[in-house]
């Protein structure tokens, strides 16, 4: 009998042999603890070179995690953060970037197959800044989306213009950017400009467990961050080693 493909979540399936293997070998004998082993300092190597990004890594227990902590440090706990209606962060992630970021909100927009309208994004910015609302300060993205679309780079740069030119930032999820490279998405001109000040993206987060076998890592890039310090993020979750997410944060 044929076996069966699920795709209900990418945590229904195992690991690849190939990342198995690299976590035994990587278990075998000491190291020192909370992200100073040589292991980790490894694979932030590893992660730098891949990315061409002088960077922070740090270690999360989840994608969730990971998002919120991304989201919390690009809006003030008084502002929200504008993102698809159907969006992990929106639907999946019960309020953890609320939690994370001391209050930061989420404003749901439209658009079909789970890509932003670009003229429900202009309507959302276009929003006069009243004294109970929360403002808009950052946009999030994702690709490919939960509905398995892939943005163009082009379509990506159009929304995240708007947010742009009002000072505000952006963040791109990209759990699945794995998926919407190997679906044709620009390795070059889409991740490339991504992580370039004309990409239009301040924070950009990738993840291994959604698509590539992995067993839980996901890595944020950023700059701009509202007063989060480094060591805030080096004890969260510091001994769940077995589901490990990175995050990278820009120093420069």
């Amino acid at each position: 009998m044929a076996g069966r493909y699920d795709f209900a979540s990418d945590n229904v399936a195992g690991a690849m042999p190939e990342v198995i293997d690299a976590l035994v070998t990587a278990n075998a004998g000491v190291a020192s603890g909370y992200g100073t082993d040589h292991v980790s300092a490894r694979a932030a190597d590893l992660i730098r070179a891949a990315l061409d990004a002088d960077a922070e890594v740090r270690f999360t227990a989840s994608g969730t995690a990971a998002n919120a902590l991304a989201l919390a440090t690009l809006a003030q706990p008084h502002e929200a953060v504008l993102a698809h209606e159907h969006a992990h962060v929106c639907t999946d992630e019960t309020g953890a970037p609320g939690f994370f970021g001391s209050g930061v909100g989420l404003i749901g927009l439209p658009g079909a197959s789970g890509k932003i309208e670009l003229a429900a994004l202009e309507a959302a910015l276009a929003q006069p800044d009243v004294s109970y609302r929360q403002p808009a300060a950052a946009l999030s993205l994702t690709t490919a989306t939960e509905y398995g679309t892939v943005y163009s780079t082009a379509a990506l740069q159009a929304l995240a213009a708007p947010v742009k030119a009002k000072g505000y930032c952006v963040h791109l999820d990209g759990a699945r950017l794995a998926n919407a490279v190997a679906a044709g998405f620009e390795k070059d001109d889409g991740v490339g400009a991504a992580l370039e000040n004309d990409g239009g993206f301040d924070v950009m987060g990738a993840g291994a467990d959604g698509g590539v076998g992995g067993v839980g890592v996901d890595v944020v890039v950023g700059e701009g961050f509202h007063g989060f310090e480094l060591a805030e993020f080096g004890a969260v979750f510091a001994d769940g080693e077995d589901d490990a997410f990175v995050v990278v944060l820009v120093t420069g």
